[in-house]
């Protein structure tokens, strides 16, 4: 059993806050299969800002809701979000954006090492944003907040060192996919250069 050194109200305003924005974030990245590439490009655009900006104020809560718990005793957070899961909402993201899935990340720790530009997928990276939140907001529709504590402060210290940085990489590639759009061929533009281009 779970045991706490303290009691404490684990729905704080700043949990119910990034509540209103994990839950249809969590929808979002559900339903993409449903809607329009570029409906779900200006969804995104406006919910990952929104997704950042309510998860700051859980980073100061989650450290200090750590200290509630018992060192000597090992906790396990239940795994909301399956492998199974996880694949079926990358692929859908996949098949959405397409070929505009890949995009360059030029702020990768691996770029140090390679004498050539890096890639990643834009549904890889929504989807490593999907699994912690996906997770978290399990705990909060199951009514589990005796784990509450400690899932913020995991949640806060894979924001730090993971997904908050997923969140930019990703906003990056949105705004070049939408801003890129209409630079797209006409139909009447031929794809391949004629002699005139030259």
């Amino acid at each position: 059993p779970l045991v706490m050194k303290q009691s404490q109200t684990a729905l704080t305003p700043e949990v119910l806050e990034f509540a209103t924005v994990a839950v249809p974030f969590c929808t979002l990245l559900h339903d993409a299969a449903q809607m329009a590439p570029a409906e779900l490009t200006d969804k995104l655009l406006r919910i990952l800002p929104l997704l950042y900006i309510k998860t700051l104020p859980l980073l100061q809560s989650g450290g200090d809701d750590a200290a509630l718990f018992d060192k000597e005793e090992e906790y396990f957070l239940p795994e909301y979000v399956s492998e199974t899961e996880y694949t079926l909402v990358e692929r859908g993201l996949e098949q959405q954006f397409g070929r505009g899935d890949l995009f360059l990340e030029a702020l990768s720790p691996e770029m140090q090492y390679s004498d050539r530009p890096l890639t990643a997928r834009l549904s890889e990276t929504l989807t490593d944003i999907y699994q912690p939140i996906g997770n978290f907001v399990g705990l909060l529709r199951d009514e589990v907040f005796d784990l509450i504590p400690l899932a913020l402060y995991e949640l806060s210290e894979q924001f730090g060192t993971y997904w908050g940085d997923r969140i930019l990489a990703a906003l990056r590639a949105l705004h070049h996919l939408k801003f890129t759009e209409s630079l797209e061929p006409d139909e009447e533009t031929p794809l391949e250069p004629t002699t005139e281009d030259f």
